[in-house]
């Protein structure tokens, strides 16, 4: 749907006491749609947000020090991608709000992100089957954005995999034919998939009752 969401998880921490960051993407590829909060008292500051920055802090209102078990999330970030998306990357910045983090005995404790990685479709424009409904075959056509692999699979009423093609396409629009057999008589509504580097587009395609040709 042009949007991504990515959970901000932390590592397992015992005694964190406060913290806080300054995220950094780039703005012409990404830009920020919402920004969800999902552990109390996180403070999220959307100032800098239509520059690509976004700042972070939390600390424990008892002064006591907290434990979190690894994998917690923090907050969810819903991104809408750019029609130039090709290659963004997310991380920590020490504009705006440095990083840093101090445990129960106010000790500073390190802070680090793995980075995150997002690309653009690959897959892009509209996916097209005719004729349809279809007899004696069929032509799957779609666009790429860039040279790369692609899988076009036809699953039949019951969402077998009947047939399958896989192959190396170049940019611009692809199309492959796929031609009925004796085997997939069955008249009814069948979907034709292609996957393009993990995105996946699904169209039914009816299938007319006339028997294939031998």
């Amino acid at each position: 749907d042009g949007y991504v969401t990515l959970k901000v998880k932390s590592r397992a921490v015992s005694g964190l006491l406060g913290w806080q960051s300054t995220l950094r993407w780039e703005v012409k590829q990404l830009q920020l749609h919402t920004t969800t909060g999902l552990i109390n008292n996180l403070g999220i500051g959307e100032r800098w947000k239509d520059d690509g920055y976004l700042t972070l802090s939390w600390n424990d209102p008892r002064a006591e020090g907290l434990s979190f078990t690894d994998g917690v999330a923090w907050m969810d970030l819903k991104f809408k991608k750019t029609s130039s998306l090709q290659r963004a990357g997310i991380g920590m910045t020490e504009e705006k709000l440095g990083t840093e983090a101090f445990n129960g005995n106010y000790q500073s404790m390190g802070v680090k992100m793995e980075p995150i990685e997002l690309r653009g479709n690959t897959l892009t424009g509209l996916m097209r089957v005719y004729p349809n409904p279809a007899t004696q075959y069929m032509n799957v056509e779609w666009k790429m954005a860039g040279a790369g692999a692609a899988t076009v699979r036809l699953l039949d009423a019951q969402g077998r995999v009947v047939n399958v093609q896989r192959g190396e396409y170049g940019m611009g629009v692809q199309r492959v034919t796929i031609k009925r057999s004796g085997a997939w008589s069955v008249a009814g509504t069948w979907m034709v998939q292609v996957e393009v580097d993990g995105e996946v587009r699904n169209v039914p395609v009816v299938m007319g009752g006339e028997e294939p040709r031998p």
